[in-house]
């Protein structure tokens, strides 16, 4: 599983293709025309992921190969960059790349199509391949010496790689398949959450498999696995249509066996030894535990609360083996009550609890092969809804067995789920189907082996009519004065939900949802339109319509000045002025009454004489529109101490203060009727 790296790489800065105009020699292609009989092939390079990713690959559509890659990292610290990364790459193939210590791995977002083969990862517990939403990813033959694998997304096959975890959820048609897991010499683990249509088989060196480990799954497989060395051995947790079979499960601190809230389950020729527990049920339903070897467990089973929970099949299949079982085989029959001579099975029930008995014992453990496994269908449908006019394409590529090449497996659907095949059985993995009728439909797949084992897969189509799209818009107010709130409203008919909208308002803003508000904080007519896409990737845009705002008045407010600062030259009086309304950008023109002048904001200026003074400022908006105000301003008598004149400020203050403390006093004393003092002198 060590990946070939050829010698001899030749050094290549870090590599960022954007779309596909960007696959040139300068950025590391040095072969293929990009379809797919001849893809763009970057190889041969030394890359030193120290200041970016070693390959970045983004929006592209071509196919393309990424080989015999040498990706370092010079620099000890940080940043930690990874050897490929791919974003919304179509049809991609990762082999012989080694990474090596420093650098990360692999990341894949929202890509498809896209293959990981011989790779090897040396570069730590972070370093392994995560992937987001991808379709169609297979990672196989590779080795992440001590990271792990982690992905949700649809059509994963992990297979045959040596990894120390592997975590998959949000996810539907995966196989997990004879991998091994090594976490620095301690087991690995494997967990499954929020699957559908899941294959976990033939793993080695797993402590644990934890299915649905924060809660639910559908339609899980467990097979042949040899599982140790770890606390809940295989769990189903909330989980439903479970099947655990001829795995090796040993050395659990809990259980062997754990099963919390689910249902559907049969436990089958497992050998379930040396742990806490043999079998954990608690909340489970509809549970099959059968032909199994249970050894030497502290408790051999221990069940909380179940419904339906059967530990035996029929005569002459029976039970399971019990290590601690203690009957005798003297009898046989479905009653063992024909006397004659021993059959295998324990003559007596093995007592589980009061309520739970296996009534057909095993006297001896059956051999446990790893069992023909059923096939795993997988199933894809492009696109995932239409109409009338739109022609399906339902592709079973994907599908898996653990023992038949996928070129054997034979196909048939069903294209209503009405219980009637519509085609033969054939090993054309690929059909097309158009629906001559709208309505809400089923398509069901079935995959038979060579054994005549079969596996089964659906998926939701929505077909609608095939009406044409469609839209039209609305809006109120049309007109009024800035800042104007505008309540936009839309009517998408025709065409093939999901929607996608894209709003034009005007002024450069822009919406993506089907109703919206949208508030205008500058003055003019503006033009605004839709556009829409539907689920097929059909596009329709609206007829414009305009909104008309008024430019608000310009409001302006001066705020008197606080500050008076006595110096050599006359005394320093600092303005302010604040602008609401109009359009910016403002100018501002202030007279200050002994003819002079700024266009400043918020100016300071220094009066030479003492006196009053007539002030005015004017502000203009963008669009012409102006305000003006007009204030007295008085200038006290000042004088600078022999002291010097940094005492100016505050004898100005004591002076401006003692000029306040007067005119108080002035104003009281008119209103009483009597002389007012006479002013003093600063």
């Amino acid at each position: 599983m060590t990946a070939v790296v050829h010698p001899l790489q030749t050094a290549h800065p870090p590599i960022l293709i954007e779309g596909n105009a960007n696959f040139t020699a300068a950025n590391g292609v040095v072969a293929g025309s990009g379809t797919p009989s001849d893809p763009y092939l970057i190889a041969g390079w030394l890359i030193d992921a120290s200041t970016a990713n070693a390959v970045e690959i983004r929006d592209t559509t071509a196919p393309f190969v990424i080989r015999d890659i040498v990706v370092g990292h010079s620099n000890p610290g940080a940043p930690f960059n990874y050897a490929v990364y791919l974003v919304n790459a179509t049809d991609a193939a990762i082999q012989s790349v080694n990474v090596t210590v420093g650098a990360l791995g692999f990341y894949v977002l929202r890509s498809t199509n896209v293959s990981v083969d011989r790779v090897n990862v040396d570069s730590g517990a972070s370093a392994g391949l995560y992937a987001a939403q991808p379709s169609h990813l297979s990672v196989t033959n590779s080795s992440f010496h001590a990271g792990g694998l982690v992905s949700n997304g649809e059509g994963l096959r992990i297979v045959s790689n040596r990894v120390s975890y592997i975590k998959v959820g949000g996810a539907r048609d995966i196989v997990i398949d004879h991998n091994l897991l090594d976490g620095g010499g301690n087991p690995g683990w494997i967990r499954l959450n929020w699957t559908e249509n899941a294959m976990v088989s033939r793993n080695d060196g797993v402590g644990e498999i934890l299915t649905g480990w924060a809660g639910g799954g559908n339609n899980t497989q467990v097979i042949g696995n040899n599982v140790s060395g770890g606390a809940y051995g295989i769990r189903g947790y909330y989980v439903q249509n479970l099947t655990i079979g001829g795995n090796n499960v040993s050395s659990q601190t809990f259980a062997a066996v754990t099963l919390q809230g689910s249902s559907g389950v049969t436990v089958f020729g497992n050998r379930i030894a040396g742990s806490a527990r043999g079998v954990y049920l608690d909340m489970v339903k509809d549970v099959l535990v059968a032909s199994n070897d249970f050894d030497s467990n502290a408790k051999q089973a221990d069940t909380l609360s179940g419904q339906h929970v059967v530990w035996n099949e029929t005569y002459p299949a029976g039970g399971n083996h019990w290590s601690d079982y203690s009957g005798n085989d003297l009898c046989s029959g479905p009653q063992q009550d024909v006397c004659f001579g021993p059959d295998g099975i324990g003559d007596t029930p093995y007592g589980i609890d009061a309520n739970d008995n296996d009534f057909l014992p095993l006297m001896m453990a059956r051999p446990n092969p790893v069992p023909d496994s059923p096939p795993h269908a997988g199933l894809q449908v492009t696109p995932g809804s239409g109409n009338t006019s739109t022609t399906f394409r339902f592709d079973a590529s994907s599908s898996w067995d653990a023992e038949d090449p996928a070129s054997t497996l034979a196909v048939r659907w069903d294209w209503e789920s009405d219980g009637v095949w519509d085609t033969t059985w054939s090993t054309t993995k690929v059909a097309m189907h158009q629906y001559p009728q709208p309505g809400a439909y089923v398509v069901r797949l079935e995959v038979r082996d060579s054994a005549g084992q079969t596996g089964n897969a659906s998926a939701n189509i929505d077909v609608l009519s095939a009406t044409a799209l469609a839209v039209s818009i609305a809006a109120t107010p049309t007109s009024g004065t800035m800042p104007l709130t505008v309540s936009f409203s839309s009517d998408v008919t025709g065409g093939t939900a999901p929607f996608q909208y894209h709003w034009e308002f005007g002024d450069g803003s822009t919406s993506n949802v089907a109703n919206t508000v949208h508030i205008y904080i500058t003055g003019g007519n503006f033009t605004v339109w839709l556009n829409v896409y539907d689920g097929v990737g059909t596009f329709a845009q609206s007829s414009v319509l305009y909104v008309n705002v008024t430019p608000a008045a310009v409001n302006l407010a001066v705020t008197p000045p606080t500050q008076y600062v006595a110096g050599s030259a006359g005394i320093t009086v600092t303005f302010t002025a604040s602008v609401t309304g109009g359009t910016p950008p403002y100018t501002y023109l202030w007279d200050f009454g002994d003819g002079n002048q700024s266009d400043q904001p918020s100016p300071s200026h220094t009066y030479s004489r003492n006196g009053s003074y007539r002030v005015s400022v004017t502000v203009t908006d963008a669009r012409g529109q102006s305000a003006t105000q007009t204030f007295d301003l008085a200038i006290p008598p000042h004088s600078i101490p022999s002291g010097g004149s940094l005492l100016a400020p505050f004898v100005l203050a004591a002076a401006v203060a003692a000029a306040l403390g007067f005119a108080f006093l002035w104003r009281r004393e008119r209103r009483r009727g009597r002389t007012p003092p006479t002013t003093p002198r600063p």
